[in-house]
């Protein structure tokens, strides 16, 4: 037979062991709490924080995405095309690699946006149109993605802000000449330096919308790779990037 102390014993064991979990798991979400609270959160993934002009409002959102592309050209354009395992890039170290700048904006409200008209003033964006790429609204389809996926390079900076849907940028890394590929969606507003190898496709859903911005009459003739290597553009951005033209 047990033993009245054996059952005081093991009861008292069960409820110390079953108080032990109940505050891990307190600690557990309190610490969940604070970090998806915090702004610029950095996850393995992605970064979390708040879309610019926005700061009092308690809204998370997902930020920009980069990576090492896997170099596989033979598969679908519209793959990720991330190595194994996947090599993610700091928003940091993107723009130390690339020169491209990074900012968001909540596209719903971004025409009462103080930050949003800031950024286009300071950088003398006076114009802007819209585009949408999907089989049924873009004429040629198939030929103009054709085009916009060829390495090439422009004049003008070639600023995007993306109202709608899924793309990538792939960019070249100024040092080492590797493909970086940036993921963009909705919310996400990216500055691409002039002289800046580059190349877009759209993801397995065929859609995006954009607004493009631009000073007066921009400058967006694409320069195929190599005729681009010696331009006086793209000499300048390896310059300003520390590199050395090929």
């Amino acid at each position: 037979m047990t033993c009245a102390r054996c059952v005081h014993y093991s009861v008292f064991a069960v409820c110390g062991r079953l108080l032990d979990l109940h505050s891990a798991g307190r600690r557990l979400k309190e610490k969940q709490r604070i970090f998806t609270s915090m702004p610029f959160s950095n996850l393995a993934q992605y970064n979390s924080g708040f879309i610019k002009g926005q700061s009092n409002t308690r809204k998370t959102v997902k930020m920009v995405r980069a990576w090492y592309h896997d170099g596989a050209d033979n598969e679908p354009r519209s793959h990720p095309h991330m190595m194994e395992p996947c090599q993610f890039i700091s928003l940091e170290d993107l723009k130390k690699k690339t020169g491209i700048e990074y900012f968001q904006f909540d596209a719903d409200t971004v025409d009462s946006n103080e930050d949003y008209q800031k950024l286009r003033e300071k950088r003398g964006y006076k114009n802007e149109d819209c585009v949408e790429l999907t089989r049924a609204k873009l004429p040629n389809y198939d030929e103009k993605m054709e085009i916009f996926y060829k390495e090439h390079l422009h004049e003008d900076e070639e600023i995007r802000f993306i109202t709608g849907g899924t793309g990538y940028f792939d960019l070249r890394s100024a040092g080492s000449d590797q493909w970086i590929r940036v993921e963009v969606t909705k919310n996400d507003l990216l500055i691409v330096p002039g002289g800046t190898y580059h190349r877009f496709t759209l993801d397995a859903n065929e859609y995006i919308k954009a607004r493009r911005l631009f000073t007066e009459l921009p400058k967006w003739t694409p320069i195929n790779r190599p005729d681009g290597d010696k331009h006086p553009m793209r000499v300048q951005y390896l310059r300003d990037m520390g590199a050395d033209a090929p």
